[in-house]
């Protein structure tokens, strides 16, 4: 009998909580009959209500927090966490790019906690680490766990897991995990707050996941820091994007600021160089910096070793330097460049006076995998330029068809990544009747042989040469060489270090095939490469209009003891014949090529 009453009871429980006002005075009211209080419950209920219709109230008088120094205090929002969180309310959709330690987070997640505890939403958090996971549930728990007696009873009782979650009898809930473990599903999700989105280790595919658990009317908020300019950066300077763009450098935070007596201040401005004195003043007159601001910034320009790059990563003042120095690019230059198109581009046709060189990065084709990545190049060594290049998803067979065209339209040697898919493209295209591919020669110290293989083996040893490659052409800012090709500047943006693998490598969710297609590319620019597999040689230039062309195409003055793969037996005797006059002539004396070669 008693298991039945309590069976009832909960039932009668769950139906109040529809009306939490009601179901709030009946808690209320239990809870003033167990300790013998006589309070007015209308005042309690008044006050909650109070809570439920202004967060700012709410956290003024009730949420604590542990600050910097590690007091307890009272949580009184900045102006920037106040402006965060009024954007939010009003556009629904809000990225937050910022510096370090602003305190975004904080806001985000106790606002977070005032809707799962005064309006029954479900709340989720996505973290990039388990770290932060547990930092951000953490300040939950500890504004929650502080809240008065009186205001945490009955359906406002949280229960609590070793998932990092808090879960209300009114249904409201509190949700927080890595993105590697997120499983919001349903579609019930009200309000979500992605947090370090630039270190997702797939912020795509997360990011729109997590988006298709809300419900239509739901709130979103991307805050972070950036890193790369990935996908964050692509939707940042989209103006079609619907999320709204809130950037905060880090003089918004009042307390980034530091006295002239500082003593760390004082050592480091008797050993600070001229050139840093200078640049720092321009920076502080360019940002209207106050004194105490610029003595901040000094402080942290030493600490990082007066590298400006890190500073402007970690302290950036504006969404371009933001991205641009952002934590562990590869490359200085940054590209202002949205969402490149997959097809071909084509920036120069054709020159049959010019040299050209391919570099082919396969991958199987298929829609959730790599892309097939080709780059043309032409010219040398000193002064490459991009002819053409190729971005698409296509079966293998189709790509392997498509290679083989481009390079007999520009005659150019292909420098071909022979690994997995790679191989297979390579023997289709030699198979289709294209001689002029790149191999590699390989000595067997056992059996005292050399022998070839067609492509280029990409391994641990090899691949630091591919990245050399990007560095010696695409590594300054500007680049040494113009990048026409917005996939090119996209993956540019994108490669970063990354510290778990130790490799540089496209960001989380970002692409480098078309990187590595061009560092092929580059790898065959090298003389020997060149001179090694140049395929047929052209034809013989036989009138001064032919050899004017082919001497501006090959840079060196035309030889006509030289042989060509189309000269004839009367050819070679010819260029016997001049070359045994050359070496039999004195030192002043002149021979002209009609006088041996025309006059034939």
């Amino acid at each position: 009998m008693p298991k039945k009453k309590s069976s009832s009871t909960k039932t009668k429980l769950t139906k109040e909580a529809l009306n939490p006002k009601a179901a709030l005075q009946q808690s209320v009211a239990a809870l003033q009959a167990k300790h013998k209080q006589r309070e007015d419950v209308a005042l309690v209920v008044a006050e909650v209500d109070r809570c439920s219709k202004n967060f700012w109230y709410f956290c003024n008088r009730y949420v604590y927090i542990s600050d910097r120094d590690g007091n307890t205090s009272l949580f009184y929002p900045n102006k920037e966490q106040v402006n965060l969180i009024q954007e939010l309310e009003t556009t629904r959709r809000v990225a937050n790019v910022k510096a370090r330690k602003l305190g975004m987070s904080t806001v985000l997640s106790i606002y977070g906690l005032w809707l799962a505890f005064f309006h029954q939403q479900k709340v989720g958090t996505i973290a990039h680490d388990e770290g932060s996971v547990t930092n951000i549930f953490a300040k939950v728990r500890f504004a929650y766990t502080r809240l008065p007696p009186w205001m945490k009873v009955g359906i406002y009782k949280a229960a609590y897991n070793s998932e990092k979650r808090l879960e209300f009898a009114h249904g409201g809930s509190y949700r927080i995990s890595t993105d590697r473990q997120e499983k919001f599903r349903g579609g019930d999700l009200y309000f979500l707050h992605m947090s370090e989105l630039s270190k997702y280790q797939d912020p795509i595919k997360t990011f729109n996941a997590a988006l298709d658990a809300m419900l239509p009317h739901g709130v979103a908020c991307i805050e972070t820091t950036a890193r790369g300019m990935g996908f964050l950066h692509g939707m940042w300077f989209d103006s079609a994007s619907p999320w709204s763009k809130v950037f905060y450098n880090w003089f918004a935070e009042p307390s980034y600021v530091i006295d002239e007596d500082d003593r760390s201040l004082q050592r480091v401005l008797k050993n600070m160089g001229r050139d840093d004195l200078n640049k720092m003043k321009e920076y502080a007159d360019k940002f209207a910096l106050s004194d105490r601001q610029r003595h901040f910034a000094t402080l942290k320009l030493a600490e990082k070793a007066w590298s400006w790059k890190d500073f402007h990563q970690e302290w950036p003042a504006t969404p371009d330097l933001a991205f641009s120095f952002s934590e562990g690019r590869v490359f200085q230059s940054a590209f202002d460049v949205g969402k490149p198109v997959p097809g071909i581009e084509v920036f120069e046709d054709y020159n049959p006076l010019e040299t050209y060189v391919m570099g082919v990065d396969s991958s199987s084709g298929s829609e959730t995998g790599d892309y097939q990545s080709v780059c043309i190049l032409r010219g040398d060594m000193d002064s490459p330029k991009i002819a053409l290049t190729a971005y698409v998803r296509v079966p293998l067979p189709e790509f392997a068809e498509m290679v083989g065209q481009l390079a007999r339209k520009y005659n150019a040697l292909i420098m071909a990544e022979r690994n997995s898919y790679g191989l297979d493209v390579i023997n289709r295209v030699m198979e289709d009747g294209y001689p002029n591919v790149w191999r590699s020669v390989i000595y067997d110290k056992i059996g005292s042989k050399v022998s070839e293989k067609a492509g280029f083996h990409t391994s641990a040893s090899t691949r630091p040469l591919l990245i050399s490659k990007m560095q010696q052409y695409l590594g300054g800012n500007p680049t040494r060489m113009p990048v026409p090709c917005k996939r090119l500047q996209r993956e540019i943006n994108d490669f970063v270090y990354n510290p778990s693998t130790h490799k540089e490598e496209a960001a989380p969710g970002c692409h480098d095939d078309m990187l590595f297609a061009f560092a092929l590319a580059a790898m065959a620019l090298e003389p020997e490469h060149v001179a090694q597999h140049q395929g047929p040689q052209s034809k013989r230039p036989r009138t001064e209009t032919e050899i004017f062309r082919w001497e501006l195409k090959n840079g060196r003055r035309y030889d006509p003891g030289e042989l060509f793969d189309d000269d004839t037996n009367a050819d070679t005797q010819r260029a016997n014949l001049f070359r045994e006059v050359q070496n039999n002539l004195g030192d002043e004396e002149i021979v002209f090529v009609s006088d041996v070669w025309k006059g034939w």
